[in-house]
């Protein structure tokens, strides 16, 4: 998985200051060190904002300002670019930068091709039927539907599995069955779902391709479970209510905008 680490700007970078010698050795020597692990995909520095442009559209109209830019907190100075196993991994390297007084870095991760998520796409067929009952001498009435569940790629858009239930069918059992067969075509890095995915047997099973499960604890949630559930646990730093970010349900977004 790719991160990027993004090096915010300060006013010595505004002010075009370049860094002293000993620390320009340092970063150097640093990023010999991510070129040897292998895990070095890019890696610059930017010049001051007083010579970039921001671009945006008003009114249908683009208009262009010219920096300098007063927000140097919200500036970027540089970047690196890496490809590692964990976000863990990740921040060990960012552990080891040399930094500058004054400097700070935002680690962020990178969208790929190989994170997907699952949900009921809100597709479906339905059968209404009525009729006269003379047992209890009414009208009667019932509709009978089918729906369909999918996996698809967050950054593709691509479906990569689908699987068709009656109306009592629930969205929880099919995950492990919509993962397996993407994994069989696709390397599956991340999977993400709404909280009716959560439980141990869909934890297990998104790890057990070597993924990384992103599904928000219910309130009623409790710490014991798997292996998986407990990892995930201790991985939530402002505690399992609130795990993670609010998900997003990309499968039924995507349907629903489908023409």
């Amino acid at each position: 998985m790719r991160f990027m680490i993004i090096v915010k700007a300060n006013a010595g970078s505004e002010a075009g200051v370049l860094p002293k010698s000993e620390d320009l050795a340092a970063m150097g020597r640093y990023n010999e060190e991510l070129i040897a692990a292998g895990v070095l995909l890019a890696a610059d520095g930017l010049h001051p904002s007083s010579t970039g442009v921001r671009v945006r559209k008003e009114n249908g109209q683009i208009k262009l300002i010219d920096g300098p830019f007063a927000e140097t907190k919200e500036l970027i100075a540089g970047y690196w670019l890496i490809n590692v196993k964990s976000k863990d991994e990740a921040l060990a390297w960012v552990r080891k930068i040399p930094f500058e007084p004054g400097m700070e870095v935002e680690v962020r991760k990178v969208f790929e091709a190989s994170d997907f998520a699952v949900d009921s796409t809100g597709f479906g067929t339905s059968v209404y039927r009525r009729w006269f009952d003379a047992k209890y001498g009414r009208e009667m009435k019932e509709s009978t539907w089918v729906k369909a569940h999918v996996a698809c790629g967050t950054l593709t858009n691509v479906v990569t599995a689908v699987r068709v239930t009656d109306s009592g069918g629930a969205d929880c059992p099919q995950l492990p069955a919509l993962l397996a067969t993407t994994a069989q075509t696709f390397t599956v890095s991340e999977m993400s779902a709404d909280k009716a995915y959560l439980s141990n047997d869909n934890l297990t099973a998104i790890e057990a391709v070597g993924a990384v499960p992103f599904i928000p604890f219910k309130t009623n949630s409790k710490q014991a479970g798997s292996p998986a559930w407990r990892r995930i646990t201790r991985c939530s730093p402002c505690g399992r209510r609130s795990f993670w970010r609010p998900i997003t349900s990309v499968p039924e977004s995507r349907a629903s905008s489908a023409p």
